[in-house]
This record gives structure tokens, sequence and C-alpha cells, in this order.
């Protein structure tokens, strides 16, 4: 996949198809890096006939480093324990849709499965973000210094210490977390939404379940945002 971006032509509307049953290993921060601007990269299949990505590296990830491209219906797989980050998204108007993050095997695990840094622009739609239910992971989402990011109609289900979703760092603007169901088998507090600087931007209609025993407001952490 990586040789296919390096012969695209920046912002001509390229895109590279990935066939089902195509499988390969993301083992280095280099293995992958979506880096000429405009490109899609689109996987097909449904199910686990899709594309697989596996992690089989704790510094193996994903660079979203090229602006306004697409990665779109593929797993990734996190076969080794504490993969540092899934998908770093460092570029402006990333779009991730029908993913599915998994795990091999017990004690396999994304630290945290996507970092948004820095960027204006960035949607997450309609993946699968699936944990053990067991100590390993920190957080799905991690947002920083972000703007303009929607976060829609996705499923979290595991156990992740920190929040399913953070905003922490810079706070970020016009943030959209809409239509989410959210199931958090950690038992501390504030571990569905935790948007602990102030975020601005509306959280709407989303669901999140926990085994934390305590006040259900602990729930959510909004920052500055908007909730209906």
């Amino acid at each position: 996949t990586d040789a296919a971006i390096g012969k695209c032509t920046a912002d001509k509307g390229d895109v590279v198809v990935v066939m089902p049953g195509h499988a390969e290993n993301i083992a280095a921060a280099t293995s992958l890096v979506v880096d000429v601007a405009g490109v899609q990269i689109i996987g097909l299949g449904h199910g686990r006939n899709r594309p697989v990505l596996t992690y089989t590296a704790t510094g193996g990830t994903i660079e979203m480093d090229a602006a306004n491209t697409r990665l779109s219906n593929v797993v990734l797989i996190a076969s080794v324990s504490a993969v540092v980050v899934g998908i770093n998204i460092d570029a402006d108007n990333v779009t991730l849709d029908n993913i599915e993050f998994n795990y091999d095997a017990t004690g396999d695990d994304f630290v945290t499965m996507v970092d948004v840094d820095a960027i204006d622009g960035c949607t997450i739609r309609n993946c699968k973000f699936i944990a053990e239910g067991i100590a390993g992971a920190e957080q799905a989402i991690r947002l920083d210094d972000c703007h303009f990011v929607s976060i829609v109609d996705c499923w979290f289900s595991g156990n992740w210490s920190d929040s399913v979703i953070v905003g922490e760092g810079e706070l970020g603007t016009d943030l959209l977390i809409a239509g989410c169901v959210m199931y958090n088998a950690d038992t501390g507090d504030a571990n569905g939404i935790d948007i602990n600087v102030a975020f601005t931007g509306i959280i709407t209609n989303n669901r999140i379940g926990t085994l934390y025993a305590a006040a259900v407001a602990n729930l959510l952490d909004p920052g500055s945002c908007l909730c209906t």
C-alpha cells in the first residue's frame, strides 16, 4: 500500500484500491505513510474479507501526513502488546470511515487507536473500536489542539483506562461527537468522554455504558461543549 501511494500525484483525485483478502504488516512508523495530498485508500470486501493490516511491533503506526486524504474499509489488528498509536492524524481534512480496530489475542492492544493532533478538519465516521475487556488500552481517540473534528456513528467496546474519547493538551474548537455508542469496562470515573480542556462544540445523541459504580455524571466531562 505504501508503495502504491508513492506512485500517486498530489491533488489529482488518485485512489489506491486494496483488494479483498489483502494482508500486510505494520511494523514501523514508516510502514504506511499517507504523504500525498488528496489520495484515497479504499479497501474492497466485507467483514474480514476486507484488507487486514496487522501491527507486529509497538512502534508500528499509520501516518496520515497529507491533507485531504482518506482511509476507508480496512481492518486494523493489534498483534502485540501496547502498540503506541494505531493511526496518527497530522494533516488537515483527513477522513477515516468504515474502519475496524481490533486485537489478535489476550494481551494485544493499542494504547491509543487514533491520535488527532494540531490539525484543522477531521472526520471519523462509522468506525468500530474494539479493545480487550481488561486493562491495557488507554484511549480510543485522543484529541489535542484540533479543530472541526467530527466523530459520528462509531461503536466503542473495551477497557480504556483514561476514557473512550479524551481531549487534552491544547484546546480545540467546533468538535462534534454524535450518534456514538460506547461501553467501557474500566471502573474509574470520567471514562466515557473526557474533554478535560475547554474544547467547544457539540456532544449529542450518544449512549455511554460503564462498570463505574458511582455517579453517572462522571461518564462525561464535556469541556466547554454544548451537550444535548
